[in-house]
């Protein structure tokens, strides 16, 4: 099987040569050439009306917003999904402005991923989206000048990884260094429809910005910053949307490990007050 290492280096390998050959032997190139400068005007014009008409679906399409369906009840009202959904807490800070930063991200808790024998049924379209979070899975930041606040992404919550696009998985694959941030990423990107709020420009930012912070805190450099511009650049259709995945899976549906007694940040984990 060829690994994602040895994809990178065809690519980089390939790309190389074919800068040199078009340096040093540019006549093979010359079919190209000539159909992009026959063709230039029809192609730039193509790019430009589907770019228009994607722009356009965001803007008028884009901001449907609304509760989830539920993925182990028949209706949102009943009663499994709405204490569930009524308990967790506001993820989003009051405020978070133009001008604020996350200045500190620690983990308190170990990331607990599983995936049950039996896939759960109404998952959606999105058919990867099948391992759910076993536990509460807590983290901790801080914004320039305030005090540490915590995030728990609840236990149930279904998940497909790092959602990374197939064309892209040969750069950056689903499970790596940036699946924690992935996770709380995905739940900040559909936490505003599970809290019935309205999406607003200041969470998206906050929940890129949260994400680049635990990118680096799990030790990425430079790739760290090309996934946030992606997700900066691409994001605002997903996040706007009505996506209602991860949705999260009530108590009953989960194996008892997970609502155990020890459920919940991990003991041994969680930062003291003199750590945060």
């Amino acid at each position: 099987m060829v690994t994602r290492r040895t994809l990178k280096t065809l690519v980089v390998i390939g790309t190389a040569c074919v800068i040199l050959a078009s340096i040093w032997y540019p006549a093979i190139f010359d079919p190209i050439f000539h159909f992009f400068a026959d063709w230039w005007r029809e192609i730039a014009t193509a790019i430009a009306v589907v770019s228009a008409s994607l722009v356009v679906a965001c803007i008028w399409f884009g901001k449907e917003g609304g509760i989830p369906s539920p993925a182990c009840c028949t209706d949102v009202t009943d009663d499994c999904q709405k204490k569930k959904y009524d308990a967790l807490p506001d993820p989003y800070p009051t405020t978070y402005r133009e001008e604020d930063s996350i200045t500190g991200f620690k983990c308190k808790s170990h990331l607990h991923i599983l995936r049950l024998k039996q896939r759960p049924g109404r998952i959606g379209t999105d058919r990867e989206a099948q391992y759910v979070v076993g536990k509460d899975y807590a983290v901790c930041y801080q914004l320039k000048g305030k005090s540490w606040q915590t995030i728990s992404v609840p236990r149930g919550t279904l998940t497909d990884l790092a959602s990374v696009p197939r064309l892209f998985r040969f750069i950056v694959g689903r499970v790596g260094p940036h699946l924690e941030a992935s996770i709380i990423h995905d739940y900040l990107y559909v936490a505003w429809q599970v809290k019935n709020k309205s999406p607003t420009d200041a969470m998206r930012r906050f929940a890129d910005d949260l994400y680049l912070a635990a990118m680096q805190e799990a030790g990425m450099g430079c790739k760290a910053h090309l996934i946030y511009r992606a997700v900066r650049f691409a994001g605002r259709c997903i996040f706007y949307g009505r996506n209602p995945e991860p949705w999260i899976l009530c108590d009953e549906k989960l194996p008892a490990c997970c609502i155990s007694a020890e459920n919940g940040p991990d003991r041994e984990s969680r930062p003291s007050g003199n750590d945060v």
